[in-house]
């Protein structure tokens, strides 16, 4: 039979035993569990990239997998949520930004806000709820069923496509490469019929300040532009994504992004075929 399985990861750092103490106050209430740590190091309250973690991560565990993100503000925290995925995931968050990204590409089906008033003394909400859904407590029973459209997400402007332009924003950005990810689905940007090959002229404004434009080609793979340049991309989101061949984007044009407490709201990139 298969063991419950819980990922985690958080804003506690490796310097004290908070991180650890997480693990142990889940195998607390669910000793039978496994866990897996998959990051403790960011910056406190990067909502955005604990994010994009997410959704980059969670689909490779199996289905049942709870997801515990403790990333947030810890002087002014949020409340804490947990979501059913369409995909039978779970995952308990601060209510911050944190699922943005995963609710633009996979969606959820229920959400409930957690009732903190629970939970024994000691053990902390997240590690609590992340414990009880792993091993099986119906997700409505945690607290106070709310709708997905109630869940603090970060604002991105809508894609908009037609023949040879698209307008779209930014859902998330990866920040150990520093490419993009465009809100605007593969699928969706094919009716701009815009090819392989093809030379597109990419413009990102932030909030009406032209950050970067430049004439490049929409292509397989960063191997088909040279060192440096960027290119425009099929991503593995299921989303188109923008970088630069083996250099930051977001360093380079956006660092901003890459800051405690960044988001995505106010970014229009434009891809216009040439």
């Amino acid at each position: 039979m298969q063991r419950p399985i819980l990922a985690t990861q958080s804003d506690y750092g490796t310097a004290d035993g908070r991180a650890a103490a997480l693990s142990g106050n889940i195998l607390k209430i669910a000793p039978e569990a496994d866990i897996y740590s998959v990051l403790d190091l960011y910056p406190e309250g990067d909502a955005l990239n604990a994010g994009g973690m997410i959704y980059s991560v969670l689909p490779f565990f199996p289905e049942g997998t709870v997801y515990v993100s403790v990333v947030e503000d810890h002087t002014n925290p949020s409340r804490a949520v947990a979501l059913k995925t369409k995909c039978g995931r779970y995952i308990v968050a601060p209510d911050n930004g944190t699922v943005t990204a995963w609710l633009n590409v996979f969606g959820a089906e229920r959400a409930v806000a957690l009732d903190e008033g629970k939970v024994p003394a000691g053990v902390g909400t997240y590690a609590y709820y992340g414990a009880k859904l792993a091993q099986g407590v119906d997700i409505a029973s945690l607290g106070c069923e709310i709708s997905i459209a109630e869940l603090n997400v970060f604002n991105m402007h809508e894609s908009a496509v037609k023949d040879g332009f698209v307008e779209c924003g930014l859902f998330s950005v990866l920040k150990n490469f520093g490419n993009l990810n465009l809100n605007v689905r593969i699928d969706e940007f094919a009716n701009a019929n815009i090819a392989f090959g093809d030379a597109v002229r990419l413009t990102l404004t932030h909030n009406g300040e032209k950050r970067f434009e430049a004439e490049t080609t929409y292509e397989r793979s960063f191997g088909y532009v040279e060192f440096g340049k960027s290119v425009l991309f099929n991503g593995s989101s299921g989303y188109m994504g923008m970088g630069l061949n083996q250099k930051s984007f977001a360093a380079a044009y956006i660092p901003e992004t890459l800051l405690p407490g960044a988001n995505i709201s106010g970014y229009i990139m434009t891809i216009e075929r040439i």
